[in-house]
Parts: structure tokens; sequence; C-alpha cells
């Protein structure tokens, strides 16, 4: 699948409300046995504030379990049951690293351009070379996370079918009664043809805080494909491209005005 090709465009009223790049490799137990004080030193500045979390409660676990069998457990397992997960994150809490021993992540919800994001990822990414040196990627993977709140951007009159690609609009494009559709979820995975990878589009409708009804697009490329570590770069590079040209895709010229549309510099 090849998207229709767009320019590059930066939306005044962005929709994204989170942006996350994954990139998974084969496990590494020395992240799970020993703290990552090291990889910390190498981005500190830029993301000092830690959380160290495990996918699994211990206590909670133990429960129940007689005393003497609990202890022995606990002395087996002193990082609990679950290998831990690190979170670094920046002093505004707009942008997180993600450590585990099979993955480095970086998520951001303020995200602006491309260029600032890689910009951001790249001392985590040196620090995870340098220090603990993965033979190479198993899974990258880049996630768009899309959403349109017409009464944010004054267009609380429109229907769905006014702001969305036919395509994508759907059942919403129907003459039936916009009241009586509750609900509208669709996921589909595309494959694409360069980079190779696949993205999973999964978008419908999801009420806000507000309760208001919004529209998420949710994108997320990827591939499974082994990757050595000084390509990751152009895949990931060929993803955000990739990305633009869908959304694009996925919106029409009203939408596009509404939210403040402007070339990207």
């Amino acid at each position: 699948m090849s998207f229709p090709v767009a320019s590059r465009v930066r939306f005044g009223k962005n929709p994204l409300e989170e942006v996350i790049c994954q990139l998974k490799f084969p496990a590494i137990l020395r992240i799970g046995t020993e703290p990552p004080s090291v990889f910390q030193d190498h981005i500190r500045k830029q993301y000092p504030v830690v959380r160290e979390r495990t996918s699994a409660d211990l206590d909670t676990l133990l429960t129940g379990i007689p005393a003497a069998v609990a202890q022995a457990i606990v002395a087996r397992f002193p990082q609990g049951l679950a290998a831990p997960t690190y979170d670094f994150v920046s002093a505004d809490s707009n942008w997180t690293v993600t450590l585990t021993r099979e993955s480095i992540a970086l998520t951001s919800n303020k995200y602006e351009t491309w260029d600032e994001f890689t910009t951001n990822f790249r001392a985590p990414l040196s620090a995870l070379l340098s220090v603990y040196e993965p033979a190479y990627y198993t899974r990258l993977g880049l996630r768009y996370r899309n959403r349109i709140d017409r009464d944010v951007l004054g267009l609380a009159g429109c229907t769905w079918s006014d702001l969305l690609s036919p395509h994508i609009a759907g059942i919403l494009s129907s003459p039936m009664d916009p009241n009586d559709i509750e609900a509208v979820q669709t996921t589909a995975i595309l494959r694409l043809d360069e980079p190779s990878g696949r993205v999973r589009i999964q978008h419908g409708t999801s009420a806000g805080k507000d309760q208001a009804i919004h529209y998420l697009v949710d994108s997320d490329f990827f591939t499974d494909d082994r990757t050595e570590t000084t390509d990751a770069d152009r895949v990931l590079n060929g993803f955000n491209k990739r990305a633009g040209h869908l959304f694009q895709w996925c919106i029409t010229d009203r939408l596009r005005d509404a939210m403040d549309q402007e070339p990207a510099r």
C-alpha cells in the first residue's frame, strides 16, 4: 500500500495527543538485574525524573502463601517476579523515555515536529548503544494518536462525513440518523511498500473528557523484520513520512482548514 503523496504540513491546532517510538531488541538481562545508573548518567540532564515500576506486585501474589515459602520466593526474586521498567521523564513531563530489558521507547504528549522528536531521542539511543550494545533490533514501531475534537476546532455543526474522507467515514457518511450511531470502531492492517512493514490503523468515535464525541485516528507503523542498529533511522524516517501521508488521506479539506494547516518549514 502506498498512500497518496501529500506535502508536509504543520497544523496550528495540532490534533496529535501522543506519539510513541519503540525499538525492541533481544533481551539484555543486565537491565533487569541492576539499576541502569550509567544509562541514566547519559540522559539525566534532559530526563531528570526517574520512576521504576514492575508489571507484577509481588506482595499481592504472595498473599495467603505460607511465610517460609514466601520468604524463599522473595530471596530468589529480589527484583520481583517481573523485570522492572524504568521511566525517565523530562522536567516538563512532556517527554518520557522507557527502558526495559527488551526495549526502549520515547513517548511525547506535546509533539510538534519529527526533527524535535528525533533530537530528543538521540541521547537515549546513544546511551543504549554505548552502555548495553544491543546486537540488533527485532521490532521497530512508530505510533501516532490523533484526536479530532469538533468543538475545539469550531466545527460543532459539522457531521463526520464533512471532515473525514469517505473511506474512513464509512457508516458515518450514510443517510442514517447520526444520533442512532452510538459508536464506531474500525481496525485495518495494511502492508507498506517502502520501507517494508505494516501499519495498523485503528479509528473511530470516542467520548472525550467533556463527554463530547471525538474521532480518533491511531496509526501504528511497525516492522518485525530484523533491523541492524545502523539502519533504524532509515526505517523510522520512512514511517514518519508515510504517517503524514496517511493522516492527510484520512481527512477532508474542510478539516485541514479548521486545523490551520500551513506548509512545514
